[in-house]
């Protein structure tokens, strides 16, 4: 597969972002917790086994979803994203042989993943089963004869996790920077958290959204997703603290709705 651009604004506006969003590295390693050497703490994806879990009815055959949804882009021009798509990649790192691999298993997944998603955002036409990188070249042959013998549906493609990780441009490696640091803007967060004044935080965070606001507008998209990373992660620490009212419960989530807007 060739180079793509990573997307997270195109991710965390999804409609699905609010029930299953997460990151690549959280995904690999609920399924694999040892694959230290996977990254992708930057890279933002969709959980569809929990969003099945979480919002469809009636569901008797879970796991039935590609593993993980990608925001991604093909290219990057002028501080804008080019033919932003959804990827979809299933993870399969435990496999140590061809041997028994069920084509039909991985088939089912993409059919149903891409009737999940509907066709409100374009999803590329490859899919990406990922193998250890001693395996993959195996699975690699196999997969281009299956493809071809109807086995499995056109543009599944077999491929290593260190190709994988080369095929991702991801935002620490846009052609552009944001204009603010992940710590300039927490560390000015955290002075409230600290002298515990919450009304100054959430007044603080609603000058970061307006930053957030006025970049997506100018297509800054690595300020915004900078802006974004920041303010959830540190929205999702402060909810945990003892001391919250119902108030400020309520305003907190009404800031993390205003991030996906």
């Amino acid at each position: 597969m060739n180079k793509v651009v990573v997307n997270n604004i195109l991710l965390e506006r999804h409609p699905f972002w609010s029930s299953c969003g997460s990151n690549l590295e959280t995904l690999v390693r609920k399924d694999y917790p040892n694959a230290s050497y996977f990254c992708g703490s930057d890279i933002s994806a969709l959980d569809l086994d929990l969003y099945e879990a979480k919002k469809v009815k009636g569901i008797t055959d879970r796991g039935c979803t590609i593993d993980g949804v990608l925001g991604i882009a093909l290219d990057f021009q002028s501080k804008k994203f080019i033919s932003s798509q959804l990827l979809l990649v299933e993870l399969k790192l435990n496999n140590e042989s061809t041997k028994g691999f069920s084509c039909g298993n991985i088939r089912k997944k993409v059919s149903h993943s891409i009737d999940l998603l509907g066709a409100d955002v374009q999803i590329h036409s490859n899919y990406l089963v990922v193998f250890e990188n001693t395996i993959a070249s195996k699975f690699v042959s196999s997969f281009h004869r299956w493809v071809n013998e109807n086995e499995l549906p056109k543009g599944v493609e077999a491929i290593s996790v260190d190709e994988f990780q080369k095929c991702l441009i991801s935002p620490s490696n846009w052609p552009i920077k944001s204009k603010y640091t992940e710590s300039h803007i927490k560390d000015g967060l955290f002075v409230h958290i600290l002298d515990f004044n919450i009304h100054e935080f959430i007044k603080k965070c609603d000058f970061w959204l307006a930053e957030n606001k006025k970049a997506y507008y100018a297509n800054d998209y690595a300020t915004c997703d900078v802006i974004c990373k920041s303010l959830r992660e540190i929205i999702c620490e402060v909810k945990e603290l003892d001391n919250l009212t119902q108030d400020d419960l309520l305003e907190l989530e009404i800031l993390e709705e205003e991030l996906y807007c």
